[in-house]
């Protein structure tokens, strides 16, 4: 038997014990065996597309909850996310994935902090190349465990120096363009410490006024949500269908746009989207 197979034997039975019929019971097994194998074998040689789909199992993993040492093998098999390969997707993704490290349960906080600077190396030097978002939301995850300057890491001192000047020794990511009027941007997610995320970079960084909604079920609230601002960002990954499918009632298509991840910078990436369109 490989050592594999003998890793992932465990929770192979586990997850069968716990069968009950049904394609959430055959993917609750098929993410045991996806999970551990890819963990005692790595992922070096896997399609970028089959890791970034894996970083998503880790993710839904880790709300679970996990000991240090498959922490630590978790994190360490997603290197190829931060490699000196990495792309600029991929690192987006991987820095959508370390809100996460945020959010969740640390069993291992060298493991975190390990995974947190090979994402501000890689970064650091693709500077310029990718989203404004990604890197203000990967400075304010590294902020809030007191790593400031790995914050500080990803950027070139000439552009944090730069960015003290412009807003007064605020905030150091260069806001958007002035507008007429301020745009209200309503949020939709059940992820609420990526959601209070979104709105303290957002506001910042766009100059807008963001209300968050994370309703499981179509409320008063809501639907005012929907009423009263100009776009409503929803992710759907983490969502409620009664929620989502009032917002559609009550909000013109045209106003919606849908985040393509579950954490802040994701949403991100979606308000820049709407932005673009508009200005």
């Amino acid at each position: 038997m490989g050592d594999s197979t003998a890793t992932a034997l465990p929770e192979v039975v586990g997850a069968w014990h716990g069968w009950e019929g049904g394609l959430a019971a055959k993917g609750r097994v098929a993410d045991a065996i996806i999970y551990y194998v890819a963990v005692t074998e790595g992922l070096c040689q896997w399609p970028m597309g089959q890791v970034l789909s894996y970083a998503d199992l880790v993710g839904e993993r880790l709300s679970m909850g996990m000991d240090a040492v498959a922490y630590g093998d978790a994190l360490s098999s997603l290197k190829p996310l931060v490699g000196p390969k990495a792309s600029r997707v991929s690192l987006e993704r991987a820095i959508e994935f370390a809100e996460l490290l945020v959010d969740q349960l640390c069993p291992d906080a060298s493991a975190r902090e390990e995974f947190l600077s090979s994402i501000a190396g890689r970064a650091s030097g693709m500077y310029g190349k990718f989203d404004e978002g990604a890197l203000a939301t990967f400075e304010a995850i590294c902020r809030s465990l007191g790593l400031g300057e790995l914050a500080m890491a990803v950027r070139p001192r000439s552009a944090v120096l730069a960015g003290h000047a412009a807003e007064g020794g605020g905030p150091r990511f260069a806001a958007s363009g002035a507008r007429r009027s301020c745009p209200r941007v309503g949020a939709y997610t059940l992820e609420q410490a990526a959601g209070q995320r979104f709105k303290e970079i957002a506001e910042q960084l766009h100059r807008v006024e963001v209300v968050l909604n994370h309703d499981l079920v179509e409320t008063t609230a809501l639907r005012e949500m929907g009423r009263h601002t100009d776009v409503v960002i929803v992710v759907t990954r983490c969502a409620k269908h009664a929620a989502t499918d009032a917002i559609r009632r009550h909000v013109d298509k045209e106003q919606i746009v849908y985040a393509d991840g579950r954490g802040s910078s994701s949403m991100l990436r979606a308000l820049q989207t709407y932005l673009q369109r508009v200005e």
